[in-house]
C-alpha cells in the first residue's frame, strides 16, 4: 500500500519502459496508471517487444522494426529536453505489436472500452468458436501436483532464462492433463490490445485448486508461440484481491483468469490455441489441492477436475480487439 501511494504525488514528467514479457510489467504499468492525470499529461509511456533483459521475444523470422526505439538513446534525448532545453516533453504512448513487427502510437494503453472478441470452447470437439455451443458438456483431466506441468514460457517467469518469453510450444496433446482446444484459421490479420480474460465454468473433486490457463498463436507453418498466461484459485475464483472463499467439491462455479495485457497481432492462416490445466511451475507456484495459504502446506492430493462447455457453462476466452 505504501508503493501504490507514491505515484499519485509525482508531479515530474516521467519515461516509464516496460516489456510486454519483463516479468515487472505488471507493477510497472500499475505504476503509470496510478500517476495523475496531469502528470500523465507531460509523460510517456514505452512498452517494448522486450523481457526484463530487453532481449526481443518471440524471435521469429523477419523481425525488423523491434529495436527501431533505441531506448538508451531515447531515454538520453528526453532527459535533455528536460533538463537542458529545459521543455516540458510531450505526452506520449508507444507500443510494440508483436507480430506486426511495428510501432503504435496510442494515446491511451491499454485502452478502456476495446472491442472484444469471445471465444467458446467447443462442447463435442476441442474446438474454440465464436458460436456458443447448445446443450451442455465437460472436458475433464487429472491433475498431480507431485508431477505439475512445467513452464513452456511465460510472462512471469524469472527462474530459466532459457523459458522465459514467448518460446516455441509443445505439440498438443503432449500431456494428458492439459486440456487443448484450437480455433478455425484466421482469413485476415487480428491485432490483440489489452489484457486477455478467460471465464473458466469448473468442478472438481477437491476443496480448492487452481486452474491455469494458456493462450498461444499456433501459426500456420504449425508452429506455436504463447502469448499469455494467467491462474487463478478457486478460494479467490471471483476476485484475486478478496477474501478466500469456501468451495463445496462437485460444486460448478465460474473461475475468472485475468492475464497481462499485450498487443499481438495474429497473422493469416494462423489459429488460436488454449491449453487449460491446474499447474505451470515454476511460473506459478504448485497447489497442493487443500484450501489454505500454499505455502504452510504439508501435504497434496490428486484432483479430479472437470471444464464445463455449452449454453449454460459458456466457458469461454475473450480477446480485446484494437
Amino acid at each position: 500500500s505504501l508503493l501504490k501511494s507514491i505515484p499519485p504525488k509525482i508531479d515530474v514528467p516521467v519515461t516509464v519502459v516496460a516489456g510486454h514479457f519483463d516479468h515487472h510489467m505488471e507493477g510497472t504499468l500499475l505504476g503509470y496508471e496510478l500517476l495523475s492525470e496531469k502528470t500523465k499529461a507531460k509523460s510517456r509511456l514505452i512498452v517494448g517487444g522486450w523481457d526484463h533483459d530487453f532481449k526481443t521475444t518471440p524471435k521469429l523470422d523477419g523481425i525488423e522494426h523491434d529495436k527501431d526505439l533505441n531506448i538508451e538513446a531515447d531515454r538520453l534525448k528526453w532527459l535533455h529536453t528536460l533538463l537542458v532545453e529545459q521543455r516540458i516533453p510531450e505526452h506520449e504512448v508507444k507500443v510494440y505489436a508483436i507480430g506486426a513487427d511495428k510501432w503504435l502510437d496510442m494515446e491511451q494503453w491499454p485502452a478502456e472500452g476495446a472491442k472484444e472478441a469471445t471465444y467458446y470452447l467447443g462442447k463435442d470437439e476441442s474446438s474454440l468458436s465464436q458460436k456458443q455451443p447448445k446443450g451442455k458438456g465437460f472436458w475433464s483431466y487429472m491433475y498431480d501436483p507431485s508431477d505439475p506441468v512445467i513452464s513452456v514460457g511465460g510472462e512471469t517467469l524469472f527462474s530459466s532464462k532459457i523459458r522465459k518469453g514467448s518460446v516455441l510450444q509443445q505439440p498438443v496433446g503432449y500431456r494428458d492433463d492439459i486440456l487443448f482446444f484450437l480455433s478455425e484459421p484466421f482469413d485476415k490479420p487480428l491485432m490483440i490490445s489489452g489484457p486477455l480474460t478467460a471465464k473458466v465454468w469448473f468442478s472438481s473433486d477437491c476443496e480448492d485448486t487452481a486452474v491455469t490457463v494458456k493462450v498461444s498463436e499456433e501459426r500456420a507453418d504449425g508452429t506455436t508461440y504463447n502469448i499469455r498466461t494467467g491462474i487463478a484459485t478457486l478460494a479467490y475464483r471471483d476476485n484475486k484481491l478478496g477474501s478466500r472463499q469456501t468451495y463445496t467439491p462437485g460444486e460448478i462455479v465460474e473461475v475468472t483468469v485475468e492475464m497481462l495485457p499485450i498487443v499481438w497481432e495474429l497473422q493469416p492462416g494462423s489459429r488460436i490455441r488454449v491449453d487449460i490445466s491446474s499447474s505451470d511451475f515454476p511460473q506459478y507456484s504448485i497447489h497442493s489441492n487443500y484450501p489454505g495459504v500454499w505455502s504452510e502446506q504439508t501435504k497434496i492430493r490428486v484432483a479430479n477436475q472437470k471444464v464445463h462447455v455449452g449454453k449454460k457453462h459458456p466457458t469461454r476466452i475473450i480477446l480485446p480487439i484494437l
